[in-house]
């Protein structure tokens, strides 16, 4: 996204709003802890310096190596060399932005056999019971931040769509695992599980993670007057709303529970 790699974007505060993955579903410093060697790879290197200043070590004791590049252009890796191949940051959009079939000949190139592709992809912050009926507020609102680009939507999109080559890798093994609850009509997914993103944040914390987002970041930079709004800018402008509603079916508390449906793709190379 071009926002990431404006001087203006707040990085820090960018990763410290995202949501944290569990354990079994989580990007290059989670999955540290797992492998000897560890490689986190992002386009934008704003994105990249708090990932440096946060660390991370691996298995064997070594720190995360960090490299700058984008999805189709892995040099720095031999062939053959890596066990798993990981796309989904704390934005979780990183799978929407690849260059197809460029990126999965990558992949093939750097995976050893029966290396393992795993895309994942949380869609749009939803609040949970007793709230659900305030996401097409939420909604609302975000769709004019995002300026009819649905980012997310696209992300997912790309997810639910893409088929590797077969001559590449093994088709048979493909797995699509929807945690999405019931946040989605029926018509969206043939099969659903539960959400497995979810927990408390107050008020404070939502504001903070619409705030933070990419989307929000170019929308000021395209409409600095909106801050200058009476009833506020357009992300206090939607605040107000939701906690004004949430007040009005009666509901005083400072904390809510938020979940991030998510889609999980997996695959393995021949």
């Amino acid at each position: 996204m071009a926002a990431f790699s404006s001087k203006s974007f707040d990085a820090s505060s960018y990763k410290s709003a995202r949501p944290t993955y569990p354990p079994h579903c989580q990007a290059a410093r989670a999955l540290a802890g797992m492998f000897d060697s560890v490689v986190g790879v992002d386009p934008s290197e704003t994105m990249l310096d708090a990932a440096r200043k946060e660390g991370g070590k691996t298995k064997a004791g070594q720190e995360v190596r960090w490299e700058v590049a984008s999805s189709d252009q892995l040099a720095f890796l031999k062939d053959a060399s890596v066990d798993v191949v990981t796309a989904g940051a704390r934005g979780a959009l990183v799978s929407s932005y690849f260059k197809y079939p460029e990126t999965l000949h990558e992949f093939s190139r750097v995976l050893k056999p029966h290396g393992i592709v795993a895309f994942f992809n949380y869609t749009r912050l939803r609040l949970g019971q007793p709230l659900t009926a305030l996401n097409p507020i939420i909604d609302h609102h975000v769709a004019l931040v995002n300026a009819a680009s649905d980012i997310h939507g696209l992300a997912q999109a790309v997810i639910m769509s893409l088929s590797p080559p077969s001559d590449l890798f093994e088709i048979a093994t493909l797995e699509r695992h929807l945690y999405v609850g019931e946040h989605y009509p029926p018509e969206h997914f043939d099969a659903r599980e539960e959400v497995i993103m979810s927990g408390k944040s107050t008020w404070e914390q939502m504001e903070a993670f619409y705030r933070s987002g990419g989307a929000t970041h170019k929308w000021f930079e395209m409409h600095p007057e909106d801050r200058e709004n009476p009833e506020g800018d357009a992300i206090t402008r939607m605040m107000n709303e939701v906690r004004g509603e949430a007040e009005k079916m009666g509901y005083k508390g400072e904390e809510v529970t938020v979940e991030h449906p998510m889609v999980l793709l997996m695959f393995r190379k021949l």
